[in-house]
């Protein structure tokens, strides 16, 4: 019986912080390299990359705004 090979994933706080540009290059790298070979982890990083974008373009005007349509 063959051992299986673990594979550590891209947690959603480290593309957080890629996409921030808050990890040491060295890290950066290997983030770059394992979204690269892993589906799984590619489709969690355009998924936080869209939020990232979203939550970049946010402000209090526009949660105000929203507020009072929602009678909050």
């Amino acid at each position: 019986m063959r051992a299986q090979r673990t594979v550590e994933h891209v947690t959603t706080e480290t593309l957080v912080d890629y996409f921030g540009h808050r990890l040491p290059e060295h890290e950066e790298a290997n983030v770059e390299k394992h979204i690269a070979d892993c589906d799984e982890c590619t489709a969690l990083a355009r998924r936080v990359r869209r939020v990232s974008h979203a939550m970049s373009k946010w402000t209090a005007k526009v949660h105000s705004s929203a507020k009072r349509r929602t009678g909050g």
